[in-house]
């Protein structure tokens, strides 16, 4: 990592320049003359001179620069800009690679805690250390940018800093964590190239080499094309390495390139691509001469030369190394390959060397010893010592090569080695008895005998590769000589193609062979099974036939043919026709070796007609009667999987078991501890399998099914454990499958046994080691909220909290965080915690989650502001959920108390229009409708409108339950304005109905003695009333007697 910048353009300075330059020298003059009466006017200059050097930076020497930076800082120690010119010098020497210069510059910003460039200063310090080599010095700058700054681009540059020294320091699941961290908090930079390349190669020394796959693709950098490249090669995905290899080559020349190049010709070779891989090392000797892995890839290419067959290249390229003086390893590697190049070619070669010599050490003296030789071999021949004859010829073939008698030596050699089964000396006889000697009617015996030897040491590819070289060299005289020996060989190169499964090759040189009447019959029925192996039935069919009509067939040849017209009508799934013909073959040739095998492509048939149990008698009768033959083995097998494929897998258990018992070290002992395996897996029974499973891997470690088994173990070890709901089996589990996709489920399988039995503390531990071991796992969000319960079980609601917080801030995106957050909600609800209540509630509104969740959460959101007493904020709440939720039964409520609000607010007109917006909902609740008229009336009886406040009132009479306590505070309310107006029937109406309404005691008791104490005042009323008049008539009647 190097430390960021743009460069300064060079060139010369403009006079425009030139002239800043003189003002600034002129203000710096000025400033050192100054006094300490002069603070305004230094202060004044010093912006000034600031202000010049900003605007000339980009055209001065970096020198120049300097050198005023310098004198800046001199003149204006404690000036506004000092931190300016220390940060400027610092960003200077650093842009020109002078880092040890830089650094004391941003340290003096670090101690001076200049909060305008201390995050910049600790960044750069990371930088310089990291640059130098001193990691634990760069982690310490960056981690200290990270605690002290909080989010910002900058404190997410430190911390892909942080990850480079866990790379530096192989420290790969700490460096995964950072880039989590910083995939996470700073979503823009997860697809950013550089974080994605660092991801990759940390990936890739983790060895997890698809991830790395994965976070490369697509970045055409010289770092990811290598480290794709290398990941895939590890997969042994060579052709896509090789690929990533090649982007290198386009790209700008990079310290890759080389390396790349070289291991692209690698991926050719581990391909078994020879011809890629010879073009590949050339290449790259070609482009990188001087490179230290030169020899190896001369090697390798004259590998690739041989395997080739361009043995001269090969042995050129050997010669050319050999005389560059390499080193003794390389000498080694050469030395390797020319041993093996000579094993493949034979040692014919190195014996006309050695005789080539040798005659030129004996000069003309060996001719006349040629007639001695002769004769003695010719004596030894006679006596029937082969071996002291062909040793007798070999010697006079080595010191006359030209001799005429020298074909016969070799066929001899080959003869002697033909019978000690040594096939490789008998082929170089041969094939030097051929190649080397004018071709005669030798030559066709020595052709026939290398095939026959070839064909004995099964190398049956080199048979029809030497064969085709062969008939390519003599083929002009090949066919002018006796056709048996002709037959002969083409029969033998047939059979290696039929070895090879080279079928249609095979059919060609078997129809050649057909051509020597006493090979015919023996041919036709081989081209028959030829072309039944082609898949072509109907003409093998007519073959077979063919041959059953022949009157040269034998027993044997007219048995052949017929166990083929039973497999050939088998094939052509007439199974009827095919179970006839083995049967029949059986009553025909009831001693012949394939007895066995009708007895099972009988079953075979019997059980694609669906009659299984004819099958499984079949199987049974041929492993009752042939238990010695192999098979017989496979019968069982039969058996095993017919009840397999039924599902009875007790039965196929069984089967399989009677194998092993039986035959536990034959070949198809694997198949058969297989089936068990899966068996007993498929049934259920866990233990059972997990024993079957060890053992198989046990017997059969470098099986092409270990994997599988391995995988299957593992399964059934899971299943075992989680069925049992047994903590330590699962913990046995985690413990010997630690990365396992299945260790994270059953580590969360433990924390749950441990809920359910309500052991809060051990589920805790184990939902935490989870965490701990498998935070990228799918069952995390889950442990996180299995904490967070058990935490609330134990009542330790702050803990709850917290890991509800974790939820939310690790996987905002997951279904559990809304359960997390809600549960977070109403906790710090419960808890006074008003503030934290509605950030948790607000993030679920925030998010796509079910329309009743976030009803819930939009509701309580507003009830946690209006707690808070963040009046404006909860009546926005309440408006957001009435808008979202207008069919909600809370919307309700929501008017209510929005109203309640308002006049908490002293806005009651926009009270008022709540409450009427309330009673014009449709179906509303009579309690609420009590509570608005109740409200209203209210409203109106504090601004003084007693007349509306009573009207309000009165539509309390009619609504119900009678009971209610805001029906009976609003008619309390009503009572006491009649009482006012002094209108006391509807008043005692009013108490009566309160007296009849069975509400709280209290408050019946207070209604009816209010009414009484009105009767009373009402009766006492009367009576004042009627003494009145009495009195009014006195004075009248006491008037008038006056008058009269």
């Amino acid at each position: 990592m190097s430390a960021s910048g743009k460069g300064r353009a060079g060139g010369e300075v403009c006079p425009m320049d030139k002239r800043k330059w003189i003002v600034v020298a002129a203000l710096l003059l000025l400033a050192s003359r100054g006094d300490a009466n002069e603070r305004d006017l230094r202060a004044a200059r010093e912006a000034k001179a600031w202000s010049l050097i900003s605007q000339a930076r980009q055209s001065q020497s970096d020198s120049r620069m300097l050198d005023y930076l310098r004198r800046f800082v001199a003149l204006y120690p404690r000036g506004r800009h000092l931190s300016d010119a220390q940060y400027a010098m610092a960003e200077t020497h650093s842009q020109a690679g002078r880092r040890d210069e830089a650094l004391p510059y941003y340290e003096q910003l670090i101690a001076r805690k200049d909060p305008s460039y201390l995050n910049d200063a600790w960044l750069r310090v990371g930088e310089i250390h990291y640059n130098s080599g001193e990691i634990a010095k760069a982690r310490r700058a960056w981690k200290n940018l990270d605690n002290f700054f909080g989010k910002s681009l900058l404190t997410a540059e430190a911390l892909y800093g942080m990850a480079l020294c866990e790379l530096r320091d192989r420290r790969f699941r700490e460096g995964e964590k950072i880039l989590q961290r910083i995939a996470g908090q700073y979503p823009s930079y997860r697809d950013l190239p550089k974080m994605r390349e660092l991801w990759g190669v940390i990936r890739f020394n983790a060895k997890d080499y698809r991830g790395a796959v994965s976070m490369l693709a697509g970045i055409e950098t010289p770092v990811a094309a290598f480290y794709r490249g290398m990941s895939h090669f590890q997969q042994q995905k060579y052709q896509a390495a090789a690929q990533a290899f090649q982007t290198l080559e386009g790209l700008r020349v990079n310290s890759y390139q080389e390396l790349g190049a070289y291991l692209k010709a690698e991926c050719f070779r581990m391909a078994q691509n020879d011809a890629l891989a010879a073009a590949g090392y050339g290449e790259f000797i070609s482009h990188f001469p001087d490179s230290r892995l030169k020899p190896y890839a001369v090697i390798q290419q004259a590998r690739s030369f041989n395997q080739l067959g361009r043995s001269d290249e090969a042995e050129q390229s050997l010669r050319l190394l050999r005389e560059g003086n390499p080193s003794r390893d390389v000498r080694a590697e050469a030395l390797h390959l020319e041993v093996e190049m000579a094993a493949q070619q034979g040692e014919h070669r190195k014996a006309q060397e050695l005789v080539q010599r040798t005659l030129s050490a004996s000069g003309d003296k060996v001719e006349r010893y040629a007639n001695t030789y002769v004769l003695l071999g010719y004596y030894l021949l006679k006596v029937g010592k082969l071996a002291d004859a062909t040793s007798v010829l070999m010697e006079l073939v080595r010191k006359v090569p030209g001799h005429k008698l020298g074909i016969a030596a070799y066929i001899l050699a080959g003869q002697a080695s033909y019978q000690r089964e040594d096939w490789h000396a008998a082929i170089s006889a041969f094939e030097t008895a051929l190649l080397k000697y004018e071709y005669g009617p030798l030559s066709d015996v020595a052709m026939t005998m290398m095939l026959a030897s070839y064909f004995n040491a099964k190398n049956y590819q080199e048979l029809v590769t030497h064969a085709n070289r062969v008939l390519g060299v003599v083929s002009s005289e090949y066919s002018a000589q006796a056709i048996q020996w002709q037959s002969q060989s083409h029969l033998l190169i047939a059979e290696a193609y039929y070895a090879l499964k080279q079928y249609p090759e095979a059919s060609s040189f078997y129809e050649r062979a057909m051509r020597e009447p006493s090979l015919a019959a023996q041919a036709q029925l081989a081209l028959a099974w030829s072309r039944y192996r082609e898949g072509r039935y109907v003409e093998a069919l007519r073959l077979a036939r063919q041959v059953q009509s022949r009157p040269d067939s034998g027993r044997d040849l007219q048995a052949g043919a017929l166990f083929l017209t039973a497999c050939s009508r088998f094939n052509l799934k007439d199974y009827d026709s095919a179970i006839s013909a083995f049967q029949g073959f059986r009553r025909q040739y009831p001693e012949d070796l394939r007895v066995a095998e009708t007895w099972l492509h009988e079953g075979s048939a019997q059980r694609e007609r669906g009659r299984r149990a004819d099958a499984l008698q079949c199987w049974g009768r041929l492993t009752a009667l042939y238990p010695a033959l192999p098979l017989a083995q496979k019968a069982q097998l039969e058996i095993g999987r017919l009840h397999f494929q039924a599902r009875r897998y007790a039965a196929a258990a069984a089967a399989a078991e009677e194998f092993l018992t039986r035959w536990p070290q034959a070949p198809l002992a694997v198949e058969a501890q297989w089936l068990l395996a899966q068996s007993r897996y498929n049934a259920g029974h866990d233990a059972q399998a997990i024993q079957a499973f060890a053992d198989f891997l046990a017997r059969f470690p470098r099986e092409s099914r270990r994997d599988n088994a391995v995988q299957q173990l593992m399964q059934a070890r899971y299943r075992q454990a989680a069925h049992a709901q047994d903590p330590r089996l699962l913990a046995e589990f985690v413990k010997v499958y630690p990365k396992s996709p299945l260790a994270s489920e059953a580590q969360y399988q433990i924390g749950q046994i441990a809920f359910k039995g309500q052991d809060w503390v051990s589920a805790i531990a184990a939902l935490r080691k989870l965490l701990l071991d498998y935070p990228g796992s799918s069952q995390a969000p889950m442990a996180l909220i299995g904490v967070a319960h058990a935490q609330e079980r134990l009542r330790k609601f702050d803990a709850a909290i917290a890991e509800y917080r974790s939820l939310m801030e690790l996987f905002p995106e997951h279904a559990l965080a809304l359960d997390a957050a809600m549960r977070a909600g109403a906790l710090c609800f419960s808890a006074e915690k008003y503030q934290e209540a509605a950030r948790s509630f607000r993030f679920v509104t925030e998010r796509q989650a079910p329309a009743d969740i976030r009803a819930n959460a939009a509701y309580n959101l507003a009830v946690a502001y209006k707690k808070q007493r963040s009046y404006s904020e909860a009546l926005e709440a309440y408006d957001r959920f009435m808008a979202a939720f207008p069919e909600d039964s809370r919307a309700a409520d929501a008017l209510l108390e929005t109203a309640s609000l308002h006049r908490l607010m002293e806005r009651n007109d926009l009270a008022m229009a709540a409450y009427e917006r309330l009673l014009k909902r449709k179906n509303l609740a009579p309690q609420l409708g009590m509570e608005a008229h109740a409200q209203i009336g209210e409203l109106f009886r504090a601004a003084g409108d007693k007349d509306k406040a009573v009207e309000s009132y009165q539509r309390l009479l009619t609504l119900g339950p009678a009971n209610h306590n805001v029906r009976l505070v609003g008619l309390a309310q009503l009572a006491a304005l009649y009482e006012e107006r002094e209108q006391w029937v509807e008043a005692l109406k009013v108490y009566d109905e309160i007296r009849h309404s069975r509400g709280q005691r209290e408050w019946v008791r207070s209604a009816t003695k209010r009414a009484q104490e009105i009767r009373e005042y009402l009766e006492a009323q009367k009576g004042s009333a009627k003494l009145q008049a009495k009195r009014r008539e006195g004075r009248r009647v006491a008037g008038g007697r006056v008058g009269l």
